[in-house]
């Protein structure tokens, strides 16, 4: 029925709480039960894209919800065409494409880890919302169109041969590792703002070596 699930519980303090009392508020719950909630698209958002229709635009929507309950939200809402899928659990990708395929559904699964490209299209994805693009638009653009047109060795090699630089792109919290390597090719990426912070010097290192040997020029 693609509920929303929230689990209940309680604790019981006989004084007021303490610093440390708060910071232990999530242990030693009593389990009190489940609670499942409707969540539908807002009517406001399917109103705005119904006038980005109207009006020529070709709006489409990619959700990054539990399977199920992106399946209910593109069954009621057309313009929603895909779901990123970036919890990197691979058995989860194939229950997806599996419900997808018995649902019969225009629906398009879409990597949302780059580590992970060529294993998502092996069970019907359809590509990537990269970070590591950012950097290398046209290599990661190759893993994805060599598979499709059917090299799949290829694609394999491609994406193995980034698994170091992507890994290094992923030392810190994203964008903060990308930003610096755009920095570092001489393009104007910015400062971060609050609450993010400035990659770590040994960090940097790891994720200059990383472009440098996967062959990008670092300035």
């Amino acid at each position: 029925n693609a509920l929303r699930v929230l689990a209940a519980g309680y604790k019981v303090f006989t004084h007021p709480l303490s610093n440390e009392d708060m910071k232990k508020l999530e242990t030693g719950l009593t389990f009190v039960g489940m609670v499942g909630m409707i969540d539908p698209p807002r009517e406001e958002a399917k109103e705005a894209v119904k006038k980005c229709i109207s009006a020529g635009i070709k709006t489409v929507m990619i959700t990054g919800d539990h399977k199920i309950t992106a399946i209910a939200i593109a069954k009621k809402t057309k313009n929603v065409v895909a779901i990123k899928e970036a919890s990197g659990n691979i058995g989860q990708v194939a229950n997806l494409a599996a419900l997808v395929q018995k649902e019969g559904i225009d629906f398009s699964i879409y990597s949302g880890n780059d580590d992970q490209i060529v294993p998502l299209l092996s069970l019907g994805g359809k590509g990537v919302i990269s970070v590591l693009s950012n950097i290398a638009p046209q290599q990661t653009h190759d893993i994805v169109a060599t598979y499709l047109a059917g090299d799949v060795k290829k694609s394999a090699e491609l994406q193995l041969k980034a698994m170091d630089l992507i890994h290094a792109l992923f030392c810190e919290v994203n964008p903060i590792p990308v930003k610096a390597a755009l920095n570092m090719m001489g393009f104007c990426a910015g400062s971060l703002r609050s609450p993010l912070s400035e990659m770590e010097d040994n960090h940097k290192e790891i994720l200059k070596k990383a472009m440098i040997e996967y062959g990008l020029e670092v300035k």
